[in-house]
């Protein structure tokens, strides 16, 4: 559902999406911090409606991803002066290859983006964050905007039939 509506951004003009992964429940579809749902709109009219400047109004979002040996590097919208965890770990990011099998990755900060890589990945071709149903989001922007899950492949999901 959220990689739908990241989609749905670039297909549908004056169009926004507040990022809440950071204050979600995973059991109750209703955010619990609903002044700070509030706030993230509220920045996102001012910027996108009433055209104001000077302040980050919007989550970070995937806008590409570069190979290099074994590592992906991807790049960010909406990160002007930069990417941070936190001090959060990350662990959830995966990576794979021409096979299509998704391993979890090692990622790293860098000027500009993440690298992400994996042993088990020797030649990556696609990356997903925070791409599970209940994921809590580790990657902000520095304003303090939790960065949207995406994928970078157009696979189609392999569903279990229990």
């Amino acid at each position: 559902m959220r990689d739908a509506q990241r989609k749905s951004l670039d297909k549908i003009s004056n169009s926004g999406m507040a990022v809440t992964m950071d204050i979600g429940d995973a059991d109750y579809i209703h955010p619990r911090e609903k002044e700070e749902v509030g706030k993230r709109l509220a920045l996102m009219a001012l910027a996108k409606t009433y055209n104001r400047k000077g302040f980050v109004s919007e989550s970070p979002l995937y806008e590409s991803m570069s190979i290099k040996e074994n590592t992906a590097t991807i790049k960010f919208k909406n990160s002007p002066m930069g990417l941070t965890t936190y001090g959060k770990p990350f662990i959830n990011f995966e990576i794979a290859g021409a096979d299509k099998k998704f391993y979890p990755a090692k990622a790293k900060l860098i000027a500009g983006g993440i690298e992400i890589n994996a042993p088990e990945v020797k030649s990556p071709v696609a990356v997903r964050y925070a791409f599970t149903d209940a994921a809590e989001g580790e990657l902000f922007n520095t304003a303090g905007f939790p960065a949207s899950s995406f994928r970078t492949d157009d696979w189609e999901m392999e569903v279990e039939v229990k």
